[in-house]
């Protein structure tokens, strides 16, 4: 049981709030996983608690067996909702603003991954070597209630000094052939672009009559049926 005043943790509850904090190879090596929580109110009975609504991870660090701290660390940058340009828009999600029902979302989107290496021996004695801006954008099916579905468009990998390659692009389409435009949560990554004129192109099939077992009916999805890799030089 609960103590006073706190609200019952259900078993599938307790299965999705899990997560991977250590991962520690045969020869003593050992990556951490560190993660930042994201909480919404509720009101349970006439009491009002937080609950955790979202869980994102913020950095992974790698240390050599015998060592006491990290040799290389990869820090997960966020924008916030309070932060604009890096706000999230796409938060008109069903049950975010009622007290009497959980829902779970992030607030947040990644928008850069930076990697560093130790330069010291204090304990954020890091320098960066590489890092890697994402940026995104909406496949909006009701934007005047902020509904719709975040896209990665490009990621854009810099080096120590902030010199940056080419940006990777991607380009999406609604569902595969015959699917209805207005149709909800249908996005398919389409190309894949190097900026170097190399790209990957998907197309995709629709699989129907996929049967569900035990509901009497049956259902559809998209599957890849080709992948055509460009390598920017004439050959496919």
């Amino acid at each position: 049981n609960p103590p006073a005043g706190e609200r019952q943790i259900t078993y599938a509850e307790a299965l999705r709030e899990a997560h991977l904090t250590e991962v520690q190879d045969t020869h003593g090596n050992r990556v951490l996983i560190t993660y930042a929580n994201e909480t919404k109110g509720i009101m349970c009975g006439l009491s009002a608690l937080d609950y955790v609504r979202a869980m994102r991870p913020t950095r992974i660090e790698y240390i050599a067996s015998g060592q006491p701290a990290a040799s290389v660390r990869v820090d997960l940058v966020y924008g916030q909702l309070t932060n604009p340009p890096s706000n999230r828009s796409d938060i008109g999600v069903p049950g975010k603003d009622d007290l009497s029902t959980e829902s779970f979302w992030s607030g947040y989107r990644l928008t850069s991954i930076i990697v560093r290496v130790r330069n010291g021996s204090a304990a954020d004695a890091f320098a960066t070597v590489r890092s890697y801006d994402l940026a995104q954008d909406y496949d909006w099916f009701d934007q005047n209630n902020n509904q719709g579905i975040l896209r990665l468009t490009s990621i854009t990998e810099k080096g120590k000094n902030g010199g940056a390659l080419p940006a990777w692009t991607f380009g999406y389409r609604i569902g595969a052939v015959g699917t209805q435009s207005t149709w909800k949560n249908h996005t398919l990554l389409e190309t894949a672009n190097n900026g170097q004129g190399g790209s990957v192109v998907f197309t995709y099939a629709n699989v129907s009559n996929i049967s569900m077992q035990g509901c009497g009916g049956s259902t559809s999805r998209y599957r890849v049926s080709q992948m055509e890799v460009s390598d920017g030089m004439g050959n496919v």
